[in-house]
This record gives C-alpha cells, sequence and structure tokens, in this order.
C-alpha cells in the first residue's frame, strides 16, 4: 500500500468513525490535541487533527532504544521528561 492510497483509507477511517460521533465528540470537548505513540503511523492522529482543527504531540513508550539513543546517552528517563513535557503542553498544564 503506498502513502496515498493509506490516507486515503486513514480519511475513510475518519469518515467512518464519525458516523459513532468521534469527530463531532472531540469538537463537542474542544480537543486541541491528538497524542500518538512514536511507533505508530501517525497518518491517522494527522487526518483527525486537521478535521477538528487539533494539533498532533508524539508520545514514547520508551520500549527500545535506537542506537543513535544509546549512543547518545539518552535514558529511559529521559524519554518520559519529553513525553511530560508534551503531555503538559497538550493538556494546557502550568
Amino acid at each position: 500500500m503506498n502513502r496515498e492510497e493509506f490516507m486515503e483509507k486513514a480519511a475513510q477511517y475518519i469518515i467512518d468513525a464519525d458516523e459513532e460521533g468521534v469527530v463531532e465528540l472531540a469538537k463537542k470537548y474542544r480537543i486541541k490535541v491528538i497524542f500518538f505513540e512514536i511507533r505508530v503511523r501517525d497518518e491517522l492522529a494527522k487526518v483527525l487533527a486537521e478535521e477538528i482543527g487539533a494539533r498532533t504531540l508524539v508520545l514514547n513508550p520508551g520500549a527500545n532504544l535506537t542506537k543513535e539513543q544509546l549512543k547518545s546517552g539518552k535514558t529511559f528517563f529521559d524519554i518520559m521528561e519529553a513525553n511530560l513535557e508534551n503531555l503538559k503542553d497538550g493538556l494546557d498544564c502550568k
């Protein structure tokens, strides 16, 4: 499946999900951020965010550090700190 086909399927998924009221629910509660996991393709989150006028932020489970992260000295706690910053930003915490 190429990118265009995936985006079409993602858009159709949003339309189908909207039959359940997902988009209306997100609009009703004024959802401003769609969080998605770093290891998951972000197209669906981006389609939903665009549909409701929100933005996306990534969360990383920190299960497996990459070689680059290990070489740079990044730790699980660094990843959790980044998640915390994204959560604070996305949930508008001071």
